[in-house]
């Protein structure tokens, strides 16, 4: 067994999208590199300047970490570097030649932290598809949170383009079963608003509105993960 597939029957037992979970796993360990030495890197710190820095998210995310380890100086390197670029080329863009000034976008790519993420994600759903080959890792899926709704769209399409249709029907099932507790929960929720029933006893429907959130939108992302690898 591989440490991929290890690593995603570790997170089955977590609470959240297994996915999510893994993937902002994965977010910190990126960061982490970047801060001690990846930084350095001619290509990572060539698709820095031309995404103009990194996303909202991943600078939340930078400057956590790096006000954690003490390491504000790479913040101050890498967009020191960024500015300096960036004057550079405004500075041109006042000089307009023959007459007429540039129309291409100032940042061009797309933020270094979210292209790793993209490649991880793919990685993963791969692997995550074998995980899910035996039955005793659908048992331990089944009584884990599920998948998300963006992290099931992207297993599906793998299972799908691998020919895995055990896989594939499992997964659906276990949404539509999933998604059928739900809106009995939310229905439950909302027939108890009614003035009639609110003297009735809250129970488990309260937490319907906010699984509904964390169902379609995930949870245990790049920001939201309390692992520090």
């Amino acid at each position: 067994m591989d440490i991929f597939t290890l690593e995603l029957e570790a997170v089955l037992a977590e609470a959240g999208c297994p996915l999510c979970r893994a993937d902002g796993i994965d977010q910190r360990h990126w960061m982490q590199t970047f801060i001690r030495e990846g930084h350095r890197d001619t290509g990572v710190r060539r698709r820095f300047l031309a995404s103009g820095g990194f996303c909202a998210a991943h600078a939340d995310l930078f400057l956590e970490m790096a006000r954690g380890q003490e390491k504000l100086v790479v913040i101050g390197l890498v967009y020191r570097s960024l500015v300096e670029e960036n004057l550079s080329r405004l500075q041109a863009l006042t000089k307009p030649r023959r007459g007429r000034r540039s129309k291409s976008p100032l940042w061009q790519g797309t933020c270094p932290a979210c292209l790793e993420r993209e490649r991880s994600a793919e990685r993963k759903s791969y692997f995550f598809c074998e995980v899910l080959v035996g039955g005793a890792s659908r048992e331990r899926y089944a009584r884990s949170n599920g998948l998300c709704a963006g992290h099931l769209a992207t297993v599906l399409e793998q299972a799908a383009e691998r020919k895995m249709p055990r896989v594939y029907e499992f997964l659906l099932n276990d949404w539509i079963e999933r998604l059928t507790l739900l809106r009995s929960g939310l229905s439950e929720f909302d027939r108890k608003r009614d003035y009639r029933f609110k003297h009735e006893p809250r129970g488990e429907e309260q937490q319907a509105p906010i699984e509904a959130l964390r169902r379609y939108s995930g949870s245990g992302g790049a920001t939201s993960s309390s692992e520090s690898g």
